[in-house]
């Protein structure tokens, strides 16, 4: 969305995720970017920038709480 809106060449985007554990023992995604097509090193980078700040990144990094309700039936 961002490279379309900035009119970069951008021809594909592909993201591949794992999910991993630290050292710790604590869970950790592995994000890998493909960014494909006619961009500079530069714009790859700012790509880089702007997906650490996504909505998913965000919901993903930090601890959500978890609902867990029993459905009650008539």
């Amino acid at each position: 969305m961002y490279a379309n809106r900035k009119g970069w060449g951008v021809d594909l985007i592909k993201a591949r995720v794992e999910l991993t554990k630290t050292d710790d023992g604590r869970n950790a995604f592995r994000c890998d970017l493909d960014i494909q097509g006619d961009i500079t090193a530069d714009q790859k980078k700012r790509i880089l920038e702007i997906s650490k700040v996504c909505p998913i990144q965000k919901l993903l990094s930090n601890s959500a709480e978890i609902i867990t309700v029993l459905n009650q039936s008539v």
